[in-house]
């Protein structure tokens, strides 16, 4: 195993680690969802550098169902092969007149397209480089990239020899049209993703009396290649993440744990893997992959190789078959509010959300912010206690996720925010420290914080990662005023002070109300007052009907403080 100790960019989000319970895989582009079918292959090849989108007002967008022309997607090869670099240092006069009047950007690109033999012009002069790509062109040049473009050729040749090769291989697994059709962008990238993680045609076996080709696949004695380990030194497999930098104090803030379930070739080993064939592997490297928020999920992942020959993974996404139950937090129903023959106990073991009941296992473990924080017993009397204080004061989601082969769910993760006043932010070139009081909602057994204190070189050097939202949009923390409320969550299984955390996430509001209580529901902690419905923290004095209040509200909108209004 190689010695995975060099630090690269720090890039993951407390953030992400909060709110991703949610959501197994998020995005880059607003207009690419998670489950559609071109999804993975764009991730990919964006983290790769291959392709990008737009950004207006912060919002990144991939135009997925935009029109590819010819020389974009002689573009988007060239970057397949990871020769960007030699696309702009070729850039200059292109052998076709039009690429040189239409696109001249592009001439660096099809210089090296036409180098790497896989860019043929319509004559000697003309490319047609804003002519709309059609699937057989891209057949053509994504067979001859991969190693099969002469095979092609002799049996069937255009266009014909180049779509059956390419759907014998795989390249055109999800875009099956007709020869003719204009691609999209969608289309293109994922067409270009297949050929990359497609084994190559290659020399199998070595004879005087001609050569064996066959495709390189990695069995049966024959080397693996593939354009993706050829160029990125670059490898997918499906995998499990058993370690992330929230759940394991001892991993930094860019290193990952995972078990390889199955792949075609792995690095380490040499070898493909099976899900009855297990790798484990040692903490790697993530680049801008949410681990944290996909903590015990198994899913797609994708690596590449760094120019220190270590492993980054630069993608992964659940593939579902970890069974787990999103639900919101203010659904929970208390257990105290449960007659005694419903409270979680050993001959019951449920707990309710809503309606519904969720049958658990006998021990659970309970993460608070990524972390393990607790593990609860059936056969404990207190132990209805102990999750009512965990999970009835927990914000946004409540996740479970279900033991393998098993009915029971025996992992419950939860989101944590200590709620605080800032009385003052003392911003230094060093430091910066933001002073708190009437801290509530504190964690059962945790500690009470009266500072956040945070230096700029455990910032810089990524030892620290924080994040700042007030009032909806992003901040820092030297943003935050006297008077602020704000939620903050941390690691509190390891966090004994708030100086440098590993991870912190702050949402600050100064937002008020007003009116009249018209109607007060303490059972349920619902407080209707000025029309509008509100819950209160523990610790707020007591509401009563007629009173007028004016309200301090904390950012998930819940009371804070009251005062008598006038």
């Amino acid at each position: 195993m190689k010695n995975f100790k060099k630090v690269i960019s720090a890039v993951i989000a407390l953030a992400m680690v909060i709110s991703s319970f949610t959501a197994v895989s998020a995005s880059k582009f607003a207009d690419v969802a998670d489950t559609a079918n071109y999804a993975e292959a764009i991730e990919v090849l964006a983290a790769l550098g291959i392709v990008n989108g737009t950004e207006t007002d912060g919002t990144f967008v991939f135009n997925p169902e935009k029109q590819v022309t010819r020389a974009e997607a002689a573009t988007m090869i060239v970057g397949a092969l990871n020769m960007t670099a030699d696309a702009q240092a070729s850039a200059g006069t292109s052998q076709f007149a039009d690429v040189n009047t239409q696109a001249a950007w592009a001439q660096g690109y099809v210089n090296v397209g036409v180098a790497q033999g896989f860019i043929k012009g319509y004559d000697a002069s003309t490319f047609g480089p804003l002519d709309n790509v059609t699937y057989a062109q891209m057949c053509v040049m994504l067979t001859s990239v991969a190693g099969y473009g002469e095979y092609a050729a002799a049996n069937g040749g255009w266009p014909t020899g180049y779509t059956n090769m390419a759907a014998a291989t795989g390249m055109n697994k999800g875009v099956a049209v007709a020869a003719d059709t204009a691609l999209t962008k969608g289309q293109v990238a994922q067409m270009v993703y297949n050929t990359l993680v497609t084994p190559k045609l290659g020399v199998a076996e070595y004879a005087l009396t001609g050569n064996t080709y066959s495709q390189l696949d990695g069995k049966n004695g024959r080397d693996y290649q593939t354009l993706f380990s050829e160029k990125f030194e670059g490898y997918v497999a499906t995998v499990t993440i058993d370690g992330t930098p929230v759940s394991n104090s001892e991993l930094e803030n860019d290193e990952v744990e995972f078990t390889v379930v199955k792949c075609d070739w792995w690095p380490e080993t040499e070898e493909p893997a099976t899900s009855n064939d297990t790798v484990d592997t040692e903490s790697l490297f993530a680049a801008d992959v949410d681990v944290n928020g996909n903590y015990l999920q198994t899913g797609k992942a994708a690596f590449i190789t760094n120019e220190d020959d270590e492993l980054v993974m630069v993608y992964f996404a659940s593939t579902g078959k970890t069974e787990t139950k999103e639900l919101a937090a203010d659904t929970y129903v208390p257990q105290t509010r449960l007659s005694s023959a419903n409270r979680f106990a050993e001959d019951n073991r449920k707990i309710r959300f809503g309606s519904t009941y969720y049958k658990m296992a006998e021990s659970i473990d309970i993460y608070v912010n990524g972390t393990e924080y607790a593990t609860v017993d059936a056969s404990d009397a207190d132990t209805y206690a102990y999750l009512d204080a965990l999970i009835y004061k927990a914000n946004g989601t409540v996740k479970l996720v279900k033991a393998a082969d098993s009915n029971y769910y025996n992992t419950i993760f939860v989101e944590y925010y200590q709620i605080a006043k800032v009385v003052a932010v003392d911003v230094e070139d060093d430091e910066t420290v933001v002073s708190l009081s009437n801290t509530k909602n504190v964690i059962i057994d945790g500690d009470e914080f009266d500072e956040i204190i945070i230096s700029t070189d455990a910032v810089e050097e990524g030892n620290t990662i924080v994040t700042v939202e007030k009032n909806g949009a992003k901040a820092e923390l030297a943003d935050l005023k006297k008077g602020d409320i704000i939620a903050y969550a941390v690691d509190f299984a390891n966090v004994t002070d708030l100086e440098d955390p590993k991870v912190i996430n702050v949402i600050a509001t100064n937002d008020t109300a007003s009116g009249t209580v018209t109607k007060v529901n303490t059972d349920d902690n619902k407080y209707t007052i000025g029309g509008t419905v509100y819950s209160k923290l523990d610790g707020v004095s007591a509401i009563n009907l007629k009173d007028s209040l004016v309200l301090t509200l904390d950012p998930f909108g819940r009371i804070f403080a009251t005062e008598t209004d006038g």
